[in-house]
């Protein structure tokens, strides 16, 4: 972001989460450049205020893996000011 003439202009930075037309792969909607991991835990952190009697029971142990990825992610996180904030996210949605 820079300012001309008192402009404001905003150029996409290299950490801009819009998706480039290059990052997916058209053939299954799935990210090529995606970290699975990562799409867990986000699953997880959507998924943990749901009673676990409401998931399908195909996919028990999937959100069972991703609940432990995103305890993981989460205690990891705890070192930073940011993680606080996550951590508190976290459980204010347990509560």
């Amino acid at each position: 972001m820079h300012t001309t003439g008192g402009t404001m202009h905003t150029e996409p930075s290299k950490h801009d989460r819009s998706p480039s037309p290059g990052n997916h792969n058209t053939g299954n909607g799935a990210c090529k450049n995606c970290n699975p991991t990562a799409i867990r835990i986000e699953a997880a952190d959507l998924f943990i205020t749901m009673p676990v009697t409401q998931i399908l029971s195909a996919y028990i142990e999937s959100f069972e893996t991703s609940e432990h990825n995103l305890g993981k992610y989460i205690l990891y996180q705890t070192d930073f000011a940011s993680g606080e904030a996550i951590i508190a996210d976290y459980y204010l949605k347990l509560s």
